[in-house]
């Protein structure tokens, strides 16, 4: 996801950053006790919370497939049902694809 002026402007960086977002994804998906201890000293989460958390989340990094942005756009509703974001979101304008993606 990114903001559709940034992207259009620096689309270059959003491809750098996305390139390390993968590296470290899947370096965690390799190193999930490691980055269970790191997750948990950044956010103070217990432990072994984080632990089950890391264990029961996919560590990939791919393509936001219409599935995903439904799934996302159903979550941004009920966080503005609840009061937790003020204003509508809406997911599919926010979807950017790298340059020749």
């Amino acid at each position: 996801m990114a903001n559709p002026d940034f992207a259009a402007k620096y689309p270059k960086a959003l491809v750098a950053v996305v390139e390390q977002v993968t590296k470290f994804t899947e370096w965690a998906a390799q190193n999930r006790d490691k980055f269970a201890e790191a997750t948990s000293a950044a956010i103070g989460v217990e432990l072994d919370v984080e632990r089950t958390a890391i264990s029961r989340t996919e560590l990939v990094v791919g393509p936001a497939t219409p599935t995903i942005i439904a799934q996302l756009q159903e979550t941004a509703d009920a966080s503005l049902k609840l009061g937790l974001i003020p204003k509508p979101i809406v997911i599919h304008d926010a979807v950017w694809s790298p340059p020749g993606g």
